[in-house]
């Protein structure tokens, strides 16, 4: 056999060799898959794909619909890339947004139609160029202030800056600001007062500018009059119950034949906060946080039996050394001690009405008769030793109506024969209660409507010596001229439960034992009759007399000033409650909003309140178990627990209790009014990583084009980032979040009258 005819015999045994493993391999592969092979789609390709907007960040694909399609695939890429970026959207509609695009930078976009069984026709594709910048949009010029104009924007891709230039309208000179901001407002100064000028801007990137907006016209107008010069730093007199109700007064609804002119004057020439709490409805803990401006946590007054903390901040000191003459009068709270921070105090022992021991700067002292006639006499006492030209703080902290509510003698006779303000739900919760409600809590009120009568006829005898004291304090300021340069502030240390849900005494978290009255009156800060909705606490006080008297708060105080939270300047959402338990009450945490409210009894079971305050005030409905609630409860639950991480809270240990009587309920109750369950069927709004560290992606997408916007707060209620997309339905938002606090935080998107809100957590 020659050499060539044995090569020929050679390749073909190999080629008859791997024809044989190729079969075998196929048939391998054919054994190992059960999938049967998909026909390829019979649909033609899109009949055109062309981009028809775009800017330096965005281009919409737009392609020509083919019948039968199941749905549209689109991909894109770098022009020179050799991969394609496939989108996992399905896509019904006949475009669509690519979103983060580089400026400056040309792109291939392909679409392809989709069959049933998932094949494509395969891709027509299309090549555009982003621009170079893209100028933003709603550009505004407002506040004008004679020398200035304030310009706002909504930008529309990221930039390196924004330039704007400027000129007398008519004029052929362009003043031009180079750099001046990547943000969404720049305020330009210099200007001529009753002027009309024109304004431009234009967005710049690394790859260069776009061509100068089209021309905005405003006239700078007047200089405006200087602000009023700030009121002079006004004196206080902080005036306090002990375990008085809210709604005992005329301006809150109580009963008109409860003569209080006074203390209502306060409310009628001042402001009235409906909602006032204590942080915890106990009190010496809440007296301590009226001191210190803390939570019970922070300054170590957790119940009647603890002493504060040392070494800590005291706004009485605060003042006193920042000049003022400082008072105290009354119960300076238990297991305290003297009043520390005060050049002038008294104190009377225990809870007793009539000649009690007096303790007057550390020396006893014997004073005969009724305490709020003793109380009233001291506070004149303390106010006539005030230094000439001093400011003052007075506290006159009382103890009416505290138990054993004895009247003065003289007003025993009082209200006889005036029908009480009784509860109209005294009889046990039904369902959903915690078991020590009503099982040894020392929490169940054992009257009948009767005894209730005459335990509340002795309460409002009890108050009409807080009406005098309030008339004789009112009578030596106006006698000096000094009421108007006066705060005077009237409140409870904490509420209390009087046969509601047949239940009695505080602690608790329902609204009776936790709300209390606030009247304030400063005519430089509060309009007269003004009424405020807003939320406040006890640990406010502080911050408030700081800001009146203009020192910064440089102490850590948890409160915020109620003139700020009146006028907006600070915004509360959610108040955080704490009660530490007792022998028969197990440590208590909640949040409260204008509209729900929220408790955790931590028990050994899940023992859990949930009221909706705007349809069930009275909170006789424990809504815990209720399934059309069930995503808002969820939200509140995270709410707590972020306010409990933010204020430094602990985890509470848990009590042998549970909840009694469960009830599961399904109502016909579809969305909460402002709270609702997420409208999924309108958006997709997807928030990753989450948890989240350094940064944190929100995408959206939804099928229709129209404006919306997209926030995000704090569960405190601080906004932190807000952006308007105009004519959109798609948009890809990251924020830098290293600078922010570990906790929960709220996005929300509004669009068209609609609203979607999705928690996220950050973890550092």
């Amino acid at each position: 056999m020659t050499s060539s005819t044995l090569i020929k015999a050679s390749f073909g045994f190999f080629r008859k060799a791997w024809h044989s493993l190729f079969l075998i391999l196929v048939t391998l592969a054919c054994i190992q898959s059960n999938e049967p092979a998909i026909a390829q789609c019979s649909l033609p390709k899109v009949p055109y794909a062309t981009v028809s907007t775009w800017t330096a960040c965005t281009a919409t694909l737009t392609w020509g619909r083919v019948n039968g399609a199941s749905h549209y695939s689109v991909k894109y890429k770098f022009k020179d890339a050799t991969g394609w970026i496939k989108l996992s959207n399905v896509i019904t509609d006949t475009f669509f947004v690519f979103t983060n695009l580089l400026p400056d930078t040309t792109y291939k976009f392909a679409v392809a139609v989709v069959c049933s069984n998932g094949s494509n026709s395969g891709y027509k594709n299309v090549q555009k160029k982003t621009s170079k910048a893209t100028n933003p949009v709603n550009f505004t010029a407002t506040d004008p202030m004679g020398v200035s104009i304030r310009l706002t924007w909504t930008p529309v891709c990221p930039v390196l800056q924004y330039n704007i230039r400027y000129r007398k309208t008519g004029t052929n000179t362009w003043t031009t600001i180079n750099a001046a901001t990547a943000g969404i407002q720049y305020t330009v100064n210099g200007l001529t007062p009753q002027t009309d000028y024109e304004f431009q801007i234009q967005a710049q990137t690394a790859k260069g500018t776009d061509g100068w907006s089209a021309s905005i016209f405003k006239n700078s107008e007047v200089v405006p009059p200087p602000p009023p010069m700030p009121p002079p730093k006004p004196n206080f007199i902080i005036y306090m119950l002990d375990d008085g109700r809210y709604d005992n007064y005329a301006p809150n609804g109580g009963p008109s034949w409860f003569q209080s002119p006074t203390i209502n004057r306060i409310a009628q020439e001042g402001i009235n906060f409906l909602y006032s709490f204590p942080t915890t409805s106990l009190c010496a803990p809440s007296r301590v946080s009226i001191y210190t401006g803390l939570y019970a946590h922070k300054h170590g007054t957790i119940d009647n039996n603890t002493r504060r903390f040392y070494g800590l901040y005291h706004i009485q000191q605060i003042l006193k050394d920042n000049g003022y003459y400082t008072g105290f009068i009354g119960k300076f709270g238990q297991f305290q001690g003297d009043p520390e921070g005060f050049d002038w105090w008294a104190t009377s022992s225990g809870n007793i009405f009539m000649n009690p021991q007096y303790e007057i700067n550390n020396k006893d002292t014997l004073i005969t008769g009724h305490i709020s006639d003793a109380y009233q006499d001291l506070s004149i006492r303390f106010l006539n030793s005030v230094p000439p030209g001093k400011k003052f703080l007075l506290m006159f902290f009382t103890r009416i109506p505290h138990l054993p509510t004895t009247p003065r003698p003289e007003d025993t006779n009082l209200y006889v024969g005036q029908q009480m303000p009784l509860p109209t739900n005294m009889s046990n919760y039904a369902y959903n209660f915690p078991s020590f409600f009503y099982n040894g809590g020392g929490h169940k009120w054992n009257k009948n409507a009767q005894q209730t009568d005459s335990i509340k006829r002795r309460d409002f005898q009890c108050l009409n010596g807080a009406e005098r004291n309030m008339a004789a304090l009112f009578n030596w300021l106006e006698t000096r001229g000094l009421l108007d340069s006066t705060l005077i502030l009237f409140t409870s240390d904490n509420g209390y439960l009087q046969g509601e849900h047949n239940l009695e005494a505080k602690q608790l978290m329902q609204e009776e034992s936790i709300r209390v009255p606030l009247f304030v009156r400063l005519p430089a800060w509060f309009p007269p009759g003004t009424v405020s909705t807003v939320q406040t606490l006890n640990v406010d006080i502080p911050a408030t007399i700081l800001d009146a008297v203009g020192i910064p708060d440089t102490f850590g105080f948890d409160g915020e000033s109620l003139f700020r939270l009146y006028n907006g300047q600070v915004q509360r959402k959610y108040i955080y409650y704490q009660f530490f338990g007792d022998s028969n009450t197990p440590q208590i945490r909640g949040v409260r909003s204008s509209q729900y409210k929220y408790v955790k009894h931590y028990c050994n079971q899940p023992t859990e309140e949930f009221y909706d305050l705007v349809n069930d005030p009275k909170e006789n409905t424990n809504l815990i178990n209720t399934a059309s609630y069930a995503s808002i409860i969820n939200t509140y639950r995270q709410v707590l627990d972020s306010l409990r991480q933010a204020l430094s809270d602990n985890i509470p240990p848990n009590s042998s209790c549970q909840l009694n009587n469960v009830l599961y309920s399904r109502d016909a109750q579809e969305e909460l009014p402002g709270e609702g369950e997420p409208e999924e069927d309108f958006f997709t709004v997807r928030i990753y990583p989450n948890p989240a560290s350094e940064q944190v992606h929100i995408s959206y997408a939804d099928p229709l084009r129209e404006d919306f916007t997209l926030m995000v707060h704090k569960v405190t209620g601080e906004q932190l980032f807000a952006q308007r997309f105009t004519n959109s339905n798609t948009c890809q938002v990251r924020l830098e979040t290293a600078q922010w606090a570990s906790g929960t935080y709220v996005a929300t998107l509004h669009k068209g009258g609609r609203w979607h809100k999705q928690l996220f957590h950050l973890q550092h």
